[in-house]
């Protein structure tokens, strides 16, 4: 199925066998996979949709226009917006136990939003230097990963953050050479997969958060550009996505002391 413009995000609700996709133009573009059809399409955000995620029968989206939207599964329609922030929302992560959702911003800004009311809750200012790229809730831990355009990932406790409550930074370090794109957990193995501009896929320790190994092009067969996105396929398998247009599924075995 066609859609007009660059594909920025997507998302999968499987209950419905549905997916939603969010474009450059501010789009969103309902699909039924099952039936092969476009649903119905809206204009979203000013200037692009930049994530997107189903949750408790509900699609959320944040866009380059700052704000966030919730939309209605059975009419497709915006329910609410909330405008936070005067810079372009990057991602966010659902706290699902405690109806929270932490969205990353450019400029370095997060945004606690409770998702009951549909209301700002927190802010932490400066969280990172430059825009958050990239963000990921460990509930065992009450941890939130995020990686940023500064190449910092850093590791907070005190999660869910409630007001003035601000979040207690655990680890902060230059992990990568260029910005975070994307952060991945397998909470089984207990380890954390990041992925950069830099062409390198890094894997961490969560219980340490110490690097355990650095994949790339030269010791690995890794990519070629810039990897853009990682899926933790099964307990052992994780496939990146990368700007040489090609996929690689790596087999993650921890070491056996």
């Amino acid at each position: 199925m066609r859609v007009e413009g660059c594909i920025f995000c997507i998302d999968f609700f499987p209950e419905r066998n549905w997916a939603a996709v969010g474009t450059m133009q501010g789009g969103i573009y309902w699909l039924d996979l099952e039936k092969n059809c476009l649903i119905s399409q809206q204009f979203a955000h000013e200037k692009g949709v930049f994530s997107l995620k189903f949750i408790q029968n509900r699609l959320f989206s944040c866009g380059a226009d700052g704000c966030l939207s919730v939309w209605d599964l059975d009419t497709q329609k915006r329910q609410e917006t909330l405008h936070i922030s005067p810079q372009t929302l990057r991602n966010f992560v659902h706290l699902e136990e405690k109806n929270q959702l932490i969205v990353g911003a450019s400029g370095g800004n997060m945004y606690v939003i409770d998702t009951t009311d549909f209301s700002l809750k927190n802010i932490i200012p400066q969280a990172h230097n430059q825009s958050i790229f990239s963000l990921f809730y460990d509930p065992k831990r009450a941890q939130i990963w995020t990686g940023g355009r500064d190449a910092y990932l850093k590791c907070w406790k005190n999660a869910p953050l409630d007001v003035n409550e601000l979040p207690n930074c655990l680890f902060s370090e230059p992990a990568h050479l260029f910005c975070i794109n994307s952060i991945t957990a397998n909470p089984s193995l207990e380890l954390l997969a990041t992925a950069s501009r830099d062409k390198t896929v890094r894997i961490w320790d969560m219980n340490s958060q110490q690097l355990l190994k650095s994949v790339d092009l030269v010791k690995n067969g890794g990519h070629l550009r810039s990897v853009n996105s990682l899926l933790w396929a099964n307990n052992e398998l994780l496939i990146s996505a990368s700007d040489d247009k090609s996929l690689i599924v790596w087999e993650i075995k921890p070491v056996q002391v």
